[in-house]
């Protein structure tokens, strides 16, 4: 059900929690851009504590261009790091204007798609002034975000108002508040995903076949098409094209021969694997190909597939297939691990 809605742009998430709080944001950001936010605090764990929960929730924050950087060395304090997230210390209590200065270099940074201010409450009067500071410089920038006071101390009563009624989401749990930056930048990344696939003019895009063999790269642009994830790779016909799909995903890679006609590859010397440099793919694949038009001379070859060799682990065979209208449809078969 995930992969299906994926590829219709659908977020699914997993409490009620998030599922207010991204409707929330985006309500009220609609159209976020794919890349992730910078966040501001003035509380060196939460820096910490946002870089761990970012990467569980597979939540890119950018590193900061290198203008923002030279302009907040001239203003933190000299053990302070100019860096993504942006921990200003409480250096902000005797300077109230590096709250403003600091937020105004992270909307204007081209590398940034949100900004994320999360603020110790100090007293109510404190933390208003906090945010008057702040909220001048999110107003003035398009791009999401989102307020948040740490903890559950005592806000001044007006603070969330007057987030929520300049637009600006208000939340007391940096946590829920990242969750929800993070759904918002899958809804991008799904949102392109779905209208690049729609956009599509390449006559190969595969479409699933009545009966017969599917090559292995046509099942596996169908699974990836739905969300499913699949090594980096390309279909070449010629020992260039292998090696120019080889520089674009990197080395190691994979060559395998792609016939509907042979589906079992391994067994005719149809697999070449880790291949290491462009030297040796350029051999493998006119040895392959000779091979391959020697043995099986009244075969039609689709190409070759080119792939990301995977690293060295556990091995297990997947099966994915599909259901319609009575009939069963085999989209391929994989080995996950060191020899597939």
């Amino acid at each position: 059900m995930r992969a299906l809605v994926a590829s219709e742009a659908v977020v699914a998430v997993e409490t009620l929690e998030e599922l207010l709080d991204s409707a929330e944001c985006l309500t009220r950001f609609p159209s976020p851009p794919p890349a992730g936010p910078a966040i501001l605090t003035d509380s060196g764990a939460i820096r910490g504590l946002s870089l761990d929960l970012a990467e569980t929730l597979d939540l890119c924050l950018p590193a900061l261009s290198q203008a923002t950087v030279t302009f907040l060395k001239t203003r933190l304090p000299t053990f302070a790091d100019a860096s993504n997230p942006l921990d200003i210390t409480a250096q902000g209590l005797k300077d109230m204007p590096l709250y403003a200065e600091a937020t105004k270099a992270l909307t204007s940074d081209p590398r940034t798609g949100a900004v994320l201010v999360a603020v110790m409450p100090g007293s109510p009067e404190v933390g208003m002034a906090k945010a008057r500071a702040i909220l001048p410089e999110l107003i003035q920038s398009e791009k999401p975000k989102a307020y948040v006071v740490l903890g559950d101390a005592p806000v001044h009563p007006d603070l969330p108002g007057l987030m929520l009624d300049n637009g600006i989401p208000f939340f007391r749990s940096p946590e829920r508040a990242l969750r929800a930056f993070a759904h918002s930048a899958r809804y991008a990344a799904l949102k392109s995903r779905a209208k690049r696939d729609r956009s599509s003019k390449d006559g190969r895009r595969p479409r699933i076949k009545p009966a017969g063999v599917l090559i292995e790269h046509d099942g596996k642009t169908i699974l990836r098409n739905i969300g499913v994830t699949v090594p980096e790779g390309g279909l070449a016909n010629s020992a260039d094209e292998a090696a120019a799909i080889a520089v674009r995903i990197g080395y190691p890679v994979v060559l395998k021969v792609q016939s509907s006609q042979l589906p079992h590859k391994t067994e005719i010397g149809g697999v070449a694997i880790g291949l290491a440099d462009e030297h040796t793919l350029r051999f493998a694949f006119v040895e392959m190909s000779a091979r391959i038009a020697r043995d099986h001379p009244n075969c039609t070859i689709q190409g070759y597939l080119v792939e990301t060799m995977a690293p060295e682990g556990l091995e297990m065979l997947a099966v994915a297939g599909i259901r319609s209208g009575g009939r069963s449809c085999c989209l391929g078969w994989a080995g996950f691990g060191s020899r597939r």
